[in-house]
């Protein structure tokens, strides 16, 4: 049983603001991307693919390039924890895996410079926006995903 479940069914009495599987359907990127462009919010280019071919193309026409995961997950192996990160992803890298992205698909953004990380929360009628700003920790792994450093090095400003 998936543990969520689990926890559904023990609170079942519990006043849920959502409900889980409601908002586990946005938490997958590929699910971000219409409800972005609904919402007005510009994208970087973006490719979802499975063809070798197609990501190489894409990778040579936007230049500088990330791959994320479909949505953040983290395993287990070993008994040590694993987190699966934002990284920059090229034309030398795809070789490498020429065989196997037709196995699954890869999620590849134009790499753009970011000032900083934003969440937002709605509830009901009301926002709650904070600012993660990770600058000043001078981490390039960092300025591509801030979910590698340990959040106490993290600035979370409301804005």
């Amino acid at each position: 049983m998936e543990c969520i479940g689990f926890y559904l069914k023990l609170f079942s009495h519990a006043k849920w603001a959502n409900h889980y599987y409601k908002i586990k359907l946005p938490s997958h990127r590929i699910n971000q991307i219409p409800i972005a462009h609904k919402l007005g919010i510009t994208l970087p280019p973006t490719l979802v693919t499975n063809s070798y071919e197609a990501a190489c193309n894409f990778v040579t026409a936007q230049g500088k390039c990330i791959l994320k995961s479909m949505c953040y997950s983290g395993f287990l192996h070993d008994e040590k924890e694993y987190g699966c990160y934002t990284c920059p992803i090229d034309v030398e890298t795809l070789l490498a895996f020429r065989d196997s992205i037709r196995l699954a698909p890869v999620f590849i953004q134009k790499q753009i410079q970011k000032k900083a990380e934003y969440r937002v929360t709605l509830v009901g009628k009301h926002d709650f926006v904070y600012r993660i700003d990770a600058k000043h920790t001078n981490d390039s792994d960092v300025t591509l995903d801030w979910r590698v450093a340990e959040p106490a090095k993290l600035v979370h400003v409301p804005d």
